[in-house]
């Protein structure tokens, strides 16, 4: 289980030091933190899995499974030559060809951040 907190249109020193506090409260959800700067404003998260990629000028934050995955690439044609891609990395694929349009389709349990 990860935690995720977020905060928009913060300065760099502010947002961090809120950030760090929001995730200190849900520090029980994973052992690894890391703190992220988005143009739009700072995310953070606690995690003990695999929950962030960076491809093709998209980072994609994931807590939770999406269960259709593989079936939204091979509907949408998307050809996969890597078989151990992670779940964000495969979003990632998603929204670079059907961008927001994809999140409508995604059945699952989760909580995600997307910044481009």
């Amino acid at each position: 289980m990860s935690g995720i907190a977020g905060i928009i249109g913060k300065t760099e020193r502010t947002g961090k030091r809120k950030i760090n506090m929001l995730l200190d409260k849900i520090s029980h959800r994973g052992e690894n933190r890391e703190l992220l700067d988005l143009p739009e404003g700072i995310a953070g998260i606690n995690t003990n899995f695999d929950y962030k990629a960076k491809v093709n000028g998209y980072t994609v934050l994931l807590d939770g499974r999406i269960y259709n995955l593989d079936d939204l690439l091979q509907k949408h044609s998307i050809v996969v030559t890597e078989q151990s891609l992670s779940d964000v990395e495969k979003i990632s694929l998603l929204m670079q060809e059907k961008g927001t349009d994809i999140f409508k389709d995604l059945k699952g349990s989760f909580a995600m951040v997307v910044s481009d």
